[in-house]
């Protein structure tokens, strides 16, 4: 089992495809004149996969989980965000031995630098 599979059976592989998918490589902005950005790495799924996004969040072995709430027609969601920089580093760690392939990856490139 690779390291960095932790407390889950999950394969690193199919967590890099599961993200091309269905994951985020974004920023927040903060400050009083929006001059602090925070990395975030994030993967959001309805609620009723919630199961999932615990097995990816044990498998990196940080961030957190949030319920998201909805209006209909719209539906409640689960949303696993890594957002501090050492947490990150495990991420990036990650994507760098087990690389996206599609879209996802020029995205991913460009997240890291900043």
């Amino acid at each position: 089992m690779d390291k960095l599979s932790r407390e889950t059976e999950l394969d690193p592989s199919y967590v890099t495809g599961f993200v091309e998918a269905a994951g985020s490589f974004t920023y927040l902005r903060s400050g009083s004149e929006g001059q602090v950005f925070t990395l975030v790495f994030g993967v959001k799924l309805p609620t009723e996969e919630r199961a999932l996004l615990d097995d990816v969040a044990r498998f990196f072995g940080v961030g957190r989980i949030y319920d998201v709430k909805a209006a209909p027609p719209a539906r409640p969601s689960s949303y696993f965000r890594v957002s501090r920089q050492e947490d990150l580093e495990i991420v990036v760690e990650h994507f760098e031995k087990y690389p996206l392939r599609g879209g996802k990856r020029a995205a991913f490139e460009a997240w890291k630098r900043d």
